[in-house]
């Protein structure tokens, strides 16, 4: 294992530590410091909601009440992932991940950590953000990994920023990827392009109004051309809204052919274009294009990520 591989499950596991049976998600802390931890367990095992089965399953985990026991501890998680809580759906997952209680198996906690996630749980969103970064469990997808890290910044999870901040930049307005570069540059209808010095300074979005466009385009350097001298490129492109539910997807779109760059600068600029008309009743917030470059043979070169903030 080469040091980066050790970094990224650093990272994975910096995510998993606020998702295993120490969170403070999950409402135990008051049994887990019973004056009388023995009859407090036997009262949550004779009670059968989600909520008493995690924390039987938290108190096998720690000792409390009763020798430690992961393979017990686990049991019970489980019983209450099973009915739809998603506390323990996460630390389902977890204990997948870690071996903790039961054989690692990465693909089982992909399909816990779902369960959890799609009901908001963001310690989850994280993990599972986490894991489609690293192919974990999953087929490699950065669009989903910053989908789910995304959604769990916006929930409030710190550890997400650990990811976004330190492992996202795969995914970025701006890519080189040995002889090709490429540019996904956002502007609007005064022709202001963004990003630009100033916000890439402040961190500040191309702000958009009701019925006001969105104009996208794509620059880059050395294509890939055929004998007609055109680029051999493809695009796929796919816009998502504040909550990530798909607004659209434009899919195998030709780069075509690329124009000279302005005197001076090296990038050039593609027949693609795209327009995004911004309608009254679209929901507010920060919506997200997605664009992935293909080479000749369909194999991805990059994707790029723009963002802009309706208000």
């Amino acid at each position: 294992m080469n040091l980066s591989q050790s970094i990224s499950w650093l990272t994975i596991i910096l995510c998993l530590l606020g998702s295993t049976l120490y969170s403070n998600d999950n409402n135990c802390n008051s049994y887990l410091e019973s004056d009388n931890p023995i009859q407090t367990l036997n009262d949550l095992k004779a009670d059968s909601t989600p909520e008493a089965q995690f924390c039987v399953g938290a108190m096998y985990f720690k000792g409390i009440g009763t020798e430690a026991n992961e393979t017990i501890s686990f049991e019970w998680v489980k019983k209450a992932a099973e009915q739809g809580f998603a506390p323990a759906q996460s630390n389902v997952g977890a204990m997948y991940i870690l071996g903790t209680g039961v054989d690692a198996n990465e693909n089982a906690a992909v399909l816990w950590y779902q369960k959890a996630a799609i009901q908001d749980h963001s310690l989850a969103q994280c993990a599972l953000g986490t894991l489609y970064y690293e192919g974990k469990g999953v087929g490699q997808d950065y669009i989903e990994a910053l989908k789910w890290l995304t959604k769990a910044k916006g929930a409030g999870c710190q550890k997400a920023n650990i990811v976004l901040n330190k492992k996202m930049s795969v995914i970025n307005w701006k890519k080189s990827n040995e002889s090709f570069s490429a540019e996904l540059m956002l502007y609007d209808q005064n022709g202001t392009y963004y990003p630009n010095e100033a916000s890439m300074q402040s961190g500040k979005y191309l702000i958009v109004k009701e019925n006001e466009e969105v104009y996208v385009a794509l620059y880059f350097i050395s294509c890939q051309k055929n004998s007609k001298g055109l680029c051999t490129e493809t695009v796929d492109t796919a816009i998502y809204m504040p909550d990530w539910s798909l607004v659209g997807e434009i899919k195998n779109t030709n780069l075509l052919k690329s124009h000279p760059a302005e005197p001076g600068e090296q990038l050039q600029h593609s027949d693609y274009r795209l327009f995004l008309n911004m309608e009254k009743g679209d929901p507010k917030g920060i919506y997200h294009i997605l664009v992935t470059i293909y080479d000749a043979h369909h194999n991805p070169k990059m994707t790029l990520n723009q963002q802009y903030l309706l208000e």
